[in-house]
Order: structure tokens, then C-alpha cells, then sequence
């Protein structure tokens, strides 16, 4: 679609012929298209099958298929291997689709935020067109708000652009028209950025207005070649991976004992007790190889049986549903998770690099205060008349931002001059006396001079009230000169140059300043300048930025400067008269003081990384508790300070570091890659394509929301609202995961049933997954990489309830008393005439086919199988109020989890109720509300048994237990 063309500018000044229809076809042809290579994203069978990479998933599926060759040899159920297989899959199946959807949903919106649109000269006409169609050879209007669409040099008009999604350094440079001849070397990349004639992909037009000519698209281009690089970058294994790849090999190893030792006690109990412990019968009955050769056959399938019940078949699931639902609950908080194992990483980190600007800091600067020539003032409204026309006059005819007709918004520019004109009163804003200027000249701000200016032109009334109101009259002010022919044509009267920079270096260049009063020129003594640096650097200490504004008598070709081998450079004149220094701060998230003290308290060794001044980023690091009141640089580097250390001086400072200033982008990987050194667990955030090497190589990651594209595709985690606290609320939600985790896992050990682990620890799964995330849990140290999932604390409790429920189910099983608690005659409801003698024997057998009396005898009875069944089960829900909490009390904090109060009791009906109806699945009969009711209540004696675990621990020295 064509584009309508601009009222002012380069649109109307110029004819750009443009590419035709053919020319772009062969330049897509020959160089390529302006497509980024799609970032690569895992199919949902992809994700399916490296969840199956997982090890106890792989112990899972070879226990299923032992369990299934050992049901078509007759010697296990089927149906315990469907009840693994179902385990299996919804272990993966969640675990998948969570990620999956996750992914999908970010994709769509890294989709969208990639149409940009922009302006190109095809066939003589301006035109419209998608990012992607942009080839090389194009000519690209670049205006202020555009994102460059591709690698070129500048061949009409200027511009500022920022680079910070390249370089990470937010002060826009200019970018001006190539020498006439130009021809593209092979002249470095980074000399082209620091240059003044070439803009790159991805960087944003700040100010101005110019035509770029392509030369570069697609993976050529400097951020095409970031995006390629990023996919390359190994990513370290996650925590968690690791500690289930130890239990993993635990759980292998205590079963293959297990195995063995049962194993051996049949054999030996076949060859040796069945013998009396004769070895001459020994020998004999060994020599009868058929029989010898049964038993050992059989000593091996027992020994695979206690191998694949030694596997806990709900872990996987309940690491899948917890990690699913803590996602959820993080989004609400607006932190997504791109991937799971993103969360529970963040739960082991202790040492964070954070940028300042934009999340620490809300990277919109406020202006302060004005520090004039012999006084200071707080707000616009304190300046007298005769120094605040003039102010107003130098700030927004200086400025490259734009007001709003009502005065209430500011747009465009950069953020000091937004933050400039924001010190202005409204009426300021829209009128400062009535003076209509013209803007005759300007220099843009660059890193290089650190200093912007603009000539600009007045009619003869304006200047005459300009002069008269403020400058004293033209014969003795000397503040004007001539203006350039063309404005004095069309009836400027007077002209006046305005210069705005570093506030060192423009009251290097002070000879006089503009009274306060009068806003006459008087001169400036030596005195005066040492006062105002002194309050400059006294406030720069406080987390202060300071801009000079000052006025000349000179026209602005008095900066260029020419050098004798030729050429030009840009340097401020000496007769600048100051017109005042403005002050001006980042505020301070108010959440960023809490959320450092809270990291702190929690172990993590929070690094800021920002390219301020040493001395404002130690301001700010004091102000959010990053570095104590008064503290000098000693936990301060530069990036120049880090250059002149080896790699092995500087990881030794990292304990004690804590502000890293004037940051490079390539100092962020480096010290990654030193906190990584043993088995540090590092956390980087980042907002610019130059981020993403150290994105990925961090252990988590923490792309900022409103940054890059790229740096969000390289990250784990994404903070939407670029917040601080967000990211110590990740590291929070991570901690409650891994005790959940634990929880879940105590809870499980005890008792490893097919039946609890498929059905019941589903839902305890629910249960343990919406556990709160409690902020005590910031109070303790991070979780070691190495740390194990089975703690001391729960071996005591896996090994004291272990015991306790193996003794209380064998009393149930050879108790008389018991027997007699639930031996009586079951009639089943489908046949009213049959049922059951109390010696066990069947009457009328022709209507009920039921086991026989010896049967019968021999099984205990199927009433008593039932209530034993049942027993167990309910032993293992009440078992998970114990293990929820290492507290006495076991209902402290229960209410915060609405899930554990519906589904422990929700485990007890789903026993009952699949016990009525399990019929000859699951071998059960319905139990009367006597035995219901006796059931529960005996069962609910694990709690106190528990109990007392707890007490006895607190008596052991050390043993007091402060949180979950």
C-alpha cells in the first residue's frame, strides 16, 4: 500500500526513484531475503519425547515392560502394567502440554511484535511494506518512532538512533549522510556502530529524519547473526535435572539391593531351610536341575518385581502438575515461564546480575532541581521571571521532543529531553512570552562530543520582547548575532546559539552566566563554577544526573572545528554563557528496596550491572540496601576494572562485589561464567540482543518485558512488568516448588503401592502442588546445585512412619482381634439368595459362585482383604498432614491451600467410592459404616506417631526445626 508522504522533510526535499518491481525480485534472489531464521521451536512430539528422556520416566517404562512380559508369562497382572503405562503417560502428557501451550502462546506474541511495517521508495513512490519484504538496494525513510528494518549507511538527511538492543548503551547517536563518493569497505562492524553514518537492524530512530540505503538483510545483518549465534550456545543442565537423575540412580540402586537380597534369601531358603540346613540334602536337591533351575527362575522374577515396586510411578506426575500449576499462579503475577524448569532454577539461585535502568529503576528520569550561576531552585516556579523566560526559551527550543497542544504530554526525543521539558511549568510548556523562533542549524547529542545544540532565529518583535524581558538590551547583552541569510530574508531580526551536554564539560566552556533576576549576561567567576561542580558532584553521589544548558554569542559552525589532516570535529565553543544545570533522578521502584532486602536474607548475592558513573550507581545501589549508607567504592568495579583483571582476580572479587558500572555488553558473559565456577547457580536479566550470549549461558534467565525480541527467545523467564521484585517473587515460587517437590516425595516413599501412586498420589499431586508460596522461605539459603531431593530430615520421616505403618499393617493382618473386627458374611447385591457362612463356606453355591471355604481361609477373607486395602490407604491420607509441615501443629498454614483442604479429603471418597464399585478389578467388596468409620479412626494414629517424630527431633542438639 502506498504511504502518505510527511508535510515536512526529506519526503518533500528530495526524489527517491527507488527499486522497481523487477529490481527487488533479482536483489531477493541474489542477496537474500529480510527473514530472520525462525527461532526453533520444539513440536509438542518433540517435547513429548524429551520428557521421556527424563531418568525415572525411562525406569518407569522398563518396569512397564517387564511387568508386561512377566503377565504373558503368567507370573504378574496385567493390569499392573496398564497401571504403569497410564502413569507414564500423564506424567509426559502434562508435562508437555503445559510447556507446549506455554510456548505456543509466546510465539504468537513474538509474532505479532514482529510485523513492523516500514516506509520504502519503490518505482518513485513512497510505500508501505512489511520488515520482511525490505531487500538490498532499498531506500528506507527512517523518522522518529521507526525501528531500522535492516543494515545501512545514511544517504540524505540525520538522525539519532538508539542502539541499545545492539550495544546496550541507551544514548542515541548520530547518524548522518555518507561523504559524497562513498563506498562501502570492510571496515569493522563495531567502528561502523560507533560511527556516524551506518544504522543497524533493530535499533530505534530516536530523532530526525534521513534515507538509508540497504546493504545488508536477513542473517547478514549485525542482529541476524546475533540470532543465529544465540541457537548455538550450549545451555547448562537444569538443577533440578540433576537432583532427579540422583534419585534416579538411588532409587535404582536401593532396588537392586533390594532385589538381590530377596533374591538370595528364596534361594537360600529353597536349597538350604527346606533341607534342615543339610548339605548333603542341599547337594541333592540342587542335582535336580529341573527343580533347581524353577527356583532360580523364580528367585529372578521376584528380584524384578522389588525392582519395579521400588519406582515411585506418581513423581514424575506430581513434578509435572506442580510445576504446571506454580506457572499459572506466576503468570497472574506477571512473570511467564518459557521453560518449567525455569522455575525451580530460579529456587536454587543464589547469585543474580540485575540491570538497573527499567527494573530496579523505573528508567524514566524526573528532574530535580536547577542549579544557575549563583542560586538553585527546586522547582520552575521558584525561578524568577528574568531567568526562567530564558530557560524555557533553551530547553524546548533545544529539545527534540514534542509537546501536546494541551501541554499535558510529552513525545519523542530522548529521555533527558522529555525529562528536561518536564521541569517547565504548563504555561512554560505552550508559551514562553509568545516568541516564535526558527530553528537555523542544530548538532545532534553523540557519545563522542557528549553535547547537542541548535541555532535558531528570532523576528524583530520577538527579539526586541525577548530582549528586553530577559537578555537587557542588544547593545550590552551580546547574547545574539546575525542570523544565516535565508532567516534574514524571510525577517529574522536576531539569532542565538543553545548548547545542552555533560555538566563538567559545558561549565568547562562558562565565561559568564544569565543573572537569575535580569537574566542579563554577567560574568562567571572561577569561584562560582568551583560551587556549582561541588553541588554536582555532591548530588552525582546521591544517584543525581546532571545536564548543562547554556547559551552562546557564536554561531554553531563556531563547534566545527577542522582539523589540519581534514576532516572535522565537533567541540564547544569557549564564550558559552550558562544558563543553569538541571538535576534530574531515575526513580527507585518502591518495591526494589524490599525485594533486595528479601534476596539478600535468602542467600542470593544480587550484582547491579548498569552503565552508569561509579559514583551515581553506588547512590542508587544505597538507596535500594544493595550497598550499606556511607560505603565508598570498595564493592564497586568498572567495566575498565574488570578489563585490567584476570579471570581469577575477578571471581574472587564476585563475593563482595556488588555494583558493576560503565558495563559493556561482553563484561555480562564473563561474569556469568565466573559465578558459574564450582556450583554457583547464576540468574542473569537482560533487555537487548547484546544480552543473549549471557542469557543463555546463565542458569536462569530473566528477559525484561518491554526489551528485545531477541533477548526474550534466549530467555527462560520473562518479567512483563520488568520489575525487580518479580524476579525475587520467581525465586520464591522456585523455593516453594522444590519443598513441594520434597514433600510430595516423603509422602510417597513410605508408602509405594500401584494403586497410591496411580490414583491417590494424583490427587495428592493437587494437593502439594498449590502449597503457598510462603515468604519465610526467602529467609533460608538457596538450594544447592548438588543438594539431594531426600533430605536427612526425610529419611527421618520415611524411615519412623515406614516403620511404624510396616509394624501397625502386620498387627492388622496377624491380630485375632482384627480378624474378628471385620470377619462376617458379605451377600453380594446382584444375588440376594447367596452368601456366606461365618465359617467362611458357601450356601446356595448354584446362584453364588464365589471362593471356597479354604479359599477363603487361606486369604483371610475377602471382607478383611478389603478393610486391609483400605487401611493402608487411608494410613497413606492421613500420612500427608504430617509430611506437609515439619511444624507440631499440623494444620499450621493449611487454609492458605485451599487444594490440600479439598483433596486430602477427597482421597478417603474416591477410596470408598472405588471400593464399592471396584468389584472383581480391583478384588474388593463393600464395607458397612461400622468398619468405615473404624477404618478411619485407626488409621488417624499415624498423625500422633508422626507427632512424636517431631518432638523426639527438637530434643537432639541442633535438631530444632524453624520452617518447612
Amino acid at each position: 500500500m502506498e504511504a502518505p508522504a510527511p508535510e515536512l522533510g526529506l519526503v518533500k526535499k528530495v526524489k527517491v526513484a527507488g527499486l522497481s518491481a523487477a529490481e527487488v525480485d533479482r536483489a531477493r534472489t541474489t542477496y537474500g531475503s529480510n527473514d530472520l531464521p525462525a527461532a526453533e521451536v520444539d513440536s509438542f512430539w518433540d517435547k513429548l519425547q524429551e520428557n521421556f528422556d527424563d531418568p525415572l520416566i525411562r525406569i518407569l517404562v522398563l518396569a512397564l515392560a517387564v511387568t508386561m512380559v512377566l503377565a504373558g508369562l503368567g507370573y504378574a497382572d496385567y493390569r499392573e502394567g496398564i497401571g504403569i503405562a497410564v502413569a507414564v503417560f500423564l506424567a509426559t502428557f502434562v508435562a508437555t502440554y503445559s510447556e507446549f501451550k506455554n510456548e505456543a502462546s509466546f510465539q504468537e506474541l513474538q509474532e505479532k511484535a514482529s510485523r513492523i511495517k516500514c516506509m520504502v521508495f519503490r518505482s518513485g513512490e513512497l510505500v508501505e511494506v512489511e520488515i520482511a519484504d525490505v531487500v538490498v538496494g532499498d531506500s528506507v525513510l527512517l523518522q522518529a518512532g521507526n525501528r531500522v528494518p535492516a543494515d545501512g549507511f545514511i544517504v540524505d538527511g540525520a538522525v539519532e538512533v538508539v542502539q541499545a538492543s545492539l550495544t546496550g548503551e541507551s544514548d542515541p547517536i548520530t547518524k548522518k549522510t555518507v561523504p559524497e563518493g562513498y563506498t562501502p569497505d570492510g571496515t569493522p562492524t563495531d567502528e561502523l556502530m560507533a560511527g556516524n553514518h551506518h544504522a543497524f537492524r533493530g535499533s530505534l530512530v530516536d530523532s530526525g529524519e534521513a534515507i538509508m540505503l540497504v546493504s545488508h538483510v536477513g542473517v547478514e545483518t549485525v542482529f541476524g547473526k546475533l540470532s543465529v549465534e544465540i541457537s548455538s550456545i550450549e545451555e547448562r543442565e537444569a538443577p533440578l535435572t540433576i537432583k532427579l537423575a540422583a534419585l534416579a540412580d538411588g532409587v535404582a540402586n536401593v532396588g537392586y539391593i533390594g532385589a538381590t537380597f530377596i533374591a538370595v534369601s528364596f534361594l537360600f531358603k529353597q536349597f538350604v531351610m527346606d533341607n534342615g540346613y543339610s548339605l548333603s540334602a542341599t547337594i541333592a536337591y540342587a542335582s535336580n536341575w529341573q527343580i533347581a533351575l524353577h527356583d532360580v527362575v523364580t528367585s529372578i522374577i521376584l528380584a524384578i518385581i522389588v525392582v519395579v515396586v521400588a519406582v515411585p510411578e506418581g513423581l514424575p506426575m506430581m513434578i509435572a502438575i506442580v510445576l504446571s500449576l506454580n506457572m499459572r499462579k506466576l503468570l497472574a503475577d506477571q512473570v511467564l515461564v518459557r521453560r518449567l524448569l525455569g522455575i525451580e532454577t530460579a529456587g536454587c539461585m543464589n547469585m543474580l546480575f540485575s540491570d538497573k535502568t527499567g527494573t530496579i529503576t523505573y528508567g524514566v528520569f524526573q528532574p530535580k532541581l536547577l542549579i544557575s550561576g549563583s542560586a538553585s531552585f527546586e522547582t520552575f516556579a521558584q525561578v524568577p521571571e528574568g531567568l526562567s523566560e530564558v530557560l524555557a526559551l533553551a530547553l524546548r527550543e533545544s529539545s527534540s521532543a514534542i509537546v501536546s497542544s494541551n501541554g499535558e504530554d510529552i513525545v519523542g526525543g530522548n529521555s533527558s529531553d522529555r525529562a528536561l521539558l518536564r521541569f517547565l511549568s504548563r504555561n512554560a510548556l505552550l508559551d514562553y512570552s509568545g516568541f516564535r523562533v526558527e530553528r537555523e542549524d542544530a548538532i545532534l547529542f553523540s557519545s563522542v562530543h557528549k553535547f547537542s545544540a541548535a541555532q535558531i532565529a528570532f523576528s524583530e518583535d520577538d527579539a526586541d520582547g525577548l530582549l528586553t524581558s530577559s537578555l537587557g538590551p542588544l547593545s550590552s547583552s551580546g547574547a545574539f548575532f546575525d542570523p544565516a541569510p535565508a532567516s534574514a530574508a524571510a525577517g529574522a531580526f536576531a539569532a542565538i546559539s543553545l548548547y545542552k551536554g555533560a555538566a563538567e564539560l559545558v561549565l568547562s566552556k562558562c565565561s559568564s552566566y544569565h543573572d537569575e533576576n535580569t537574566g542579563a549576561v554577567v560574568p562567571l567567576k572561577r569561584r562560582a563554577i568551583s560551587s556549582v561542580l561541588s553541588s554536582v558532584d555532591e548530588l552525582s553521589a546521591r544517584g543525581y544526573r546532571f545536564i548543562a544548558v547554556a547559551t552562546s554569542s557564536s554561531p554553531l559552525a563556531a563547534a566545527r572545528v577542522e582539523k589540519p589532516s581534514g576532516g572535522s570535529s565537533l567541540e564547544l565553543p569557549g564564550d558559552l554563557t550558562l544558563v543553569g544545570v538541571i538535576g534530574m533522578t531515575d526513580e527507585i521502584r518502591p518495591e526494589s528496596p524490599e525485594a533486595m532486602r528479601v534476596a539478600e536474607e535468602g542467600g542470593i548475592h544480587v550484582i547491579m550491572v548498569t552503565g552508569d558513573r561509579a559514583e551515581t550507581a553506588a547512590a542508587i545501589a544505597q538507596q535500594v540496601g544493595l550497598l550499606p549508607p556511607g560505603e565508598g567504592l570498595e564493592s564497586v568495579l568498572t567495566s575498565s576494572d574488570m578489563a585490567r583483571m584476570s579471570d581469577d582476580e575477578l571471581a574472587a572479587r564476585l563475593p563482595t562485589l556488588r555494583v558493576v558500572a560503565r558495563a559493556l555488553p561482553t563484561d555480562k558473559s564473563r561474569l556469568v561464567a565466573l559465578g558459574q565456577r564450582g556450583s554457583g547457580v547464576v540468574g542473569m536479566t537482560g533487555d537487548g540482543a547484546n544480552d543473549t550470549s549471557a542469557l543463555k549461558a546463565a542458569d536462569v534467565s530473566f528477559a525484561i518485558g518491554d526489551g528485545a525480541e531477541i533477548a526474550k527467545e534466549a530467555s527462560d523467564i520473562v518479567i512483563l512488568d520488568s520489575n525487580f521484585a518479580s524476579i525475587i517473587r520467581a525465586a520464591l515460587y522456585g523455593r516453594t516448588i522444590f519443598k513441594s517437590i520434597r514433600k510430595f516425595a516423603n509422602y510417597q516413599s513410605i508408602i509405594n503401592l500401584l494403586w497410591i501412586n496411580l490414583i491417590m498420589d494424583t490427587l495428592a499431586a493437587l494437593a502439594f502442588g498449590g502449597e503457598p508460596a510462603l515468604p519465610r522461605y526467602m529467609r533460608e539459603a538457596p538450594i544447592s546445585r548438588d543438594t539431594a531431593i531426600i533430605s536427612p530430615y526425610m529419611w527421618s520421616s520415611i524411615l519412623w512412619n515406614g516403620i511404624g505403618i510396616a509394624l501397625y499393617s502386620i498387627f492388622f493382618l496377624t491380630s485375632d482381634m482384627v480378624h474378628d473386627l471385620f470377619d462376617r458374611a458379605y451377600v453380594s447385591p446382584y444375588a440376594p439368595e447367596a452368601g456366606f457362612h461365618d465359617d467362611g463356606s458357601a450356601f446356595n453355591d448354584d446362584v453364588a459362585q464365589v471362593e471356597t471355604s479354604e479359599e477363603l481361609a487361606h486369604q483371610g477373607g475377602t471382607v478383611f482383604l478389603t478393610a486391609f486395602f483400605c487401611f493402608f490407604v487411608f494410613l497413606c491420607g492421613w500420612n500427608a498432614l504430617g509430611v506437609r509441615t515439619k511444624r507440631l501443629n499440623i494444620f499450621e498454614g493449611v487454609t492458605k491451600n485451599i487444594g490440600f483442604v479439598i483433596v486430602v479429603p477427597l482421597i478417603f471418597i474416591v477410596q470408598v467410592v472405588f471400593t464399592l464399585f471396584g468389584g472383581s478389578f480391583l478384588r474388593t467388596v463393600p464395607l458397612d459404616s461400622h468398619e468405615w468409620w473404624l477404618l478411619i479412626a485407626a488409621t488417624f494414629l499415624v498423625v500422633p506417631w508422626d507427632i512424636l517424630r517431631k518432638i523426639l527431633l527438637r530434643l537432639v542438639p541442633g535438631g530444632k526445626l524453624k520452617d518447612d
